[in-house]
């Protein structure tokens, strides 16, 4: 994932150290890369749904994305076997 690159001019667009949030029609979403559960080796992407508040909260504040983050943990993991 990119490096903190946040842009208050792209309003559904943000992206952090390792995050990426996106505001879609369905809701606000923040994903990021984690280690797979059954190996420490494989990466995998994660995600969870946030308010909108925190996605306005991370368009503020983009160095709260770790701790956003950890808020969410454990998610959903997206299997891509």
């Amino acid at each position: 994932m990119p490096a903190d690159t946040s842009r208050s001019d792209d309003p559904d667009n943000l992206s952090g150290q390792g995050w990426i949030a996106e505001r879609t029609p369905e809701g606000c979403v923040l994903r990021w890369l984690t280690n797979h559960p059954t190996s420490r080796f494989v990466s995998v992407e994660a995600h969870a749904q946030i308010t909108e508040a925190e996605f306005e909260h991370l368009r503020r504040h983009p160095e709260a994305g770790e701790a956003l983050i950890r808020t969410y943990e454990p998610v959903q993991v997206i299997d891509y076997s």
